[in-house]
């Protein structure tokens, strides 16, 4: 192959490369921005404190506002539940007493609806997310621009092929016997130096030779 042929794919292969990579990034970081609930902290301890008188509101029909009734963690995180209640009360596998608190796990994500007693539906619940950290982001460009620029790379030789030069000696003509024509590259090679049996060279060597012994 040509030294310009080699200059020109690796020219094309670096830009369609970048392209791929500013496309990627662009559509990830998109994506991103466009979720409702985007969590990119790292595991931390997060409380949820239960009021006192918690138990006789519930008991009347007074709504609690300051009780969510649905929470998202990070996996990782741990959720302290703290009870300033006088009564006893429980979330999923947990079990407060007055005046303590007990501490619940987040490592897998999920969508979790724990019973729970201190909600007037007596359900709670949790949603664990992974959480996009700049190493998320990074798997996003590792996985998809390999493909992205494998498909660029070959449109591209359908769209722009690449020509050998652009002098005339070298543009490959329909019957020209000097040429060969490489059509899933778009360019043509000589190959005058390296004779065959039915290259011109070799017509020209046979006839002559059959001239001198006649």
């Amino acid at each position: 192959m040509k030294p310009e042929i080699w200059t020109a794919l690796i020219k094309r292969a670096m830009f369609i490369l970048l392209l791929s990579i500013v496309l990627m990034l662009g559509i990830s970081e998109a994506v991103y921005l466009l979720r409702e609930e985007r969590i990119s902290r790292p595991p931390q301890e997060i409380r949820l404190t239960i009021p006192e008188g918690t138990a006789g509101k519930l008991a009347s029909g007074v709504n609690l506002a300051e009780i969510p009734q649905k929470m998202i963690f990070v996996v990782g995180d741990t959720l302290v539940v703290e009870n300033l209640d006088s009564v006893a009360h429980e979330l999923g596998p947990l079990w407060i007493p007055p005046g303590s608190s007990a501490s619940l796990n987040l490592d897998l994500a999920n969508e979790f609806a724990y019973t729970c007693s201190f909600t007037p539906s007596k359900y709670f619940g949790l949603t664990v997310k992974e959480a996009t950290t700049w190493k998320t982001r990074l798997a996003a460009l590792w996985y998809g621009v390999p493909p992205l620029f494998m498909f660029f790379l070959v449109y591209s030789f359908v769209i722009w092929p690449i020509k050998g030069t652009a002098n005339d000696d070298n543009v490959y003509q329909e019957g020209n016997p000097t040429q060969e024509f490489h059509p899933e590259w778009g360019w043509a090679q000589d190959f005058q130096d390296q004779p065959g049996p039915d290259s011109p060279t070799s017509r020209t060597s046979r006839h002559s030779s059959s001239t001198s012994q006649g």
